[in-house]
């Protein structure tokens, strides 16, 4: 069996991957355990090439592999990469927050449950309605929705969503604070 050189990205605040060796079968977006100086790391392996004749002696070899199978595929590779580069983190970073979480793994019916718990969108004023025919009519642009807390942003934000994602579009949702995060995660999956 032929080695494999592997480029991976760690959830560190080095913006760079890491070349590691694998004797055995491996693809981009699977999850592996590798040395790291003294520790042991989880990161994602982006790239697979032949390992070639002569490799460099100081190649460490991975420890293992942690998936059967790429669990982020190439579109996810490199929207993980964009937002490294529009947000200003870690490619590692990104890819991290894009790894199913095990709560999404072991439940298959979540789906199903969360269609029955679907929360209907509240009607909207004047002004959110002004603000989400302006976010609506201009996609691909970037905007900035200034308001007050309680003063309605978080509904135009998801029937802005729920009108992409009705256009067979992507969404992505960043929250402002992490104490909100909960409370939304509910209203975002239905």
């Amino acid at each position: 069996m032929s080695e494999l050189q592997a480029e991976v990205a760690f959830d560190l605040p080095l913006n760079r991957t890491y070349t590691y060796r694998w004797s055995g079968d491996l693809v981009p977006g699977v999850r592996v355990k590798a040395p790291f100086g003294k520790r042991q790391l989880e990161g994602v392996v982006v790239s697979v090439s032949p390992l070639g004749e002569n490799p460099p002696v100081t190649l460490k070899f991975l420890d293992k592999v942690v998936d059967k199978e790429g669990i982020l595929g190439p579109y996810s590779l490199d929207l993980a990469k964009w937002i490294g580069e529009f947000t200003l983190c870690t490619w590692g970073s990104a890819l991290a927050a894009m790894v199913p979480s095990a709560r999404r793994e072991k439940s298959l019916d979540l789906e199903e449950e969360i269609e029955s718990k679907a929360l209907p969108l509240r009607e909207l004023s004047d002004e959110q309605k002004l603000a989400l025919d302006a976010v609506i009519s201009q996609s691909g642009s970037l905007f900035y929705l200034q308001g007050m807390t309680g003063s309605g942003k978080t509904e135009v934000f998801l029937q802005a969503a729920k009108h992409f994602l009705a256009l067979g579009k992507s969404v992505i949702y960043l929250v402002p604070e992490i104490s909100l995060t909960h409370q939304l995660v509910d209203e975002l999956r239905a």
